[in-house]
């Protein structure tokens, strides 16, 4: 098994969509893995409460500004028809008839471009998760990232046109919202307290015209580092089905609590029921800031933006002679541009950490903060030099024109 290959590809579904982008391919169980992603999350909100008949009681305001308060559950006491306690735990179906409704299909529209410079629609499909009642759903940041469209089906048929309120492309989070009211969001649980073994259920659209789908299985692991899209990730393992259109949808417990965010799978022939989830904990602050502010204040941005050549066609292309990764543009008055990194560097290294890709950068400075010193060296024609400067706070594009 040591020497096997394993390779991971996006759970959310597109068609008319090529990705041309080289990927390189990480072996060995012990490697962080690449994954699929896919849809999951979904927090809760005061009408969810009701729905369990008063089984739960909503936490104390987090303090943010988020437009609505969050409910959270704190304690099991009475929830579907009597049962549900601590004791008595709900079965798969009355967890999906509990929670199918705070489930929805999200399907998208952008525009992409060819290498022969020709533009086409691309389609794609997810699932999201209603965290508040009157129209905020939270999915994966994949799902729509560079949409130009985004549309919601609720599990009743009904259909909104959807706008993107926010995201986080570090924990692959986002949060779009629809014109509508008095509708059913989930119930936040714990993810700290899962247990390796305990059940779950996981509701998505998978192959994007499945919508409100039921799978079940068990949590296979509670803390596997793999790679998701060359980002690292720790993430939930689970052997409950998964696949393409099930990104952003949701994992629940047996007490109808979401406790995770489906976002990645395996692929390959000899692989089965390897899939991946964002435990809750890690990203309800997320979700909040998403909803206050529309990002998450503190993220690091280098200032400038890479490719990864690691074919013949890619170097006739860039017009370059090693392969490698290399500064592809870099953003007018950053702090990188004023320090002197320029177009066509290659980046030899960061804070004294090689970078052969460009999963390397984002593992490294995954680990920085806002205002931390970054030293990145790199090769111009025949030199190498070393350039330091203060990382800035990303704030998103949209953030700044909207």
């Amino acid at each position: 098994m040591e020497n096997e290959n394993y390779s991971y590809e996006n759970t959310g579904y597109q068609s008319g969509y090529d990705r041309s982008v080289p990927r390189r391919q990480k072996s060995g169980p012990a490697a962080a893995l690449i994954l699929a992603l896919c849809m999951i999350l979904s927090a809760a909100c005061g009408a969810a409460a009701g729905y369990f008949a008063a089984g739960y009681r909503p936490a104390a305001e987090s303090g943010s500004d988020s437009p609505e308060i969050l409910y959270k559950s704190v304690v099991r006491e009475v929830s579907y028809e009597g049962k549900g306690t601590e004791d008595a735990p709900l079965s798969v179906a009355q967890v999906s008839a509990l929670v199918s409704d705070s489930v929805v299909e999200i399907t998208t529209e952008s525009i992409s471009t060819s290498s022969f410079m020709r533009q086409y629609v691309t389609k794609g499909a997810g699932s999201g998760v209603i965290i508040t009642a009157s129209g905020y759903i939270v999915t994966n940041y994949h799902v729509v990232e560079g949409a130009t469209s985004v549309n919601v089906t609720l599990h009743d048929g009904t259909e909104y046109a959807a706008v993107v309120k926010g995201y986080d492309e570090a924990s692959d989070i986002a949060v779009i919202k629809v014109d509508a009211a008095q509708l059913k969001p989930a119930v936040l649980g714990n993810s700290s307290v899962l247990a390796v073994g305990e059940q779950i259920v996981i509701i998505g659209n998978p192959l994007g015209e499945l919508g409100g789908s039921v799978s079940t299985g068990i949590i296979s692991a509670l803390a596997r580092d793999v790679y998701v899209e060359d980002r690292p990730m720790t993430l939930l393992q689970t052997d409950a089905a998964v696949n393409p259109g099930n990104s952003g949808g949701g994992m629940f417990n047996l007490y109808g609590e979401l406790v995770g965010i489906v976002n990645a799978k395996s692929q390959g022939e000899s692989i089965d029921n390897i899939g991946f989830a964002i435990p809750l904990d890690d990203v309800k602050s997320i979700i909040e800031s998403i909803m206050s502010v529309g990002y998450v204040p503190g993220r690091p941005y280098l200032g400038f933006e890479t490719v990864y050549i690691d074919n013949a066609f890619s170097a006739m292309q860039y017009h370059v002679t090693s392969f490698g990764v290399y500064v592809l543009n870099v953003s007018d008055g950053s702090n990188a541009a004023k320090a002197g990194i320029e177009e066509g560097d290659m980046i030899i290294s960061i804070n004294g950490e090689a970078v052969s890709s460009d999963s390397d950068i984002t593992g490294i400075i995954s680990g920085m903060n806002a205002g931390d010193t970054v030293t990145v060296k790199v090769r111009r024609y025949y030199s190498e030099e070393e350039i330091s400067y203060e990382l800035e706070e990303y704030v998103p594009d949209y953030i700044v024109t909207r």
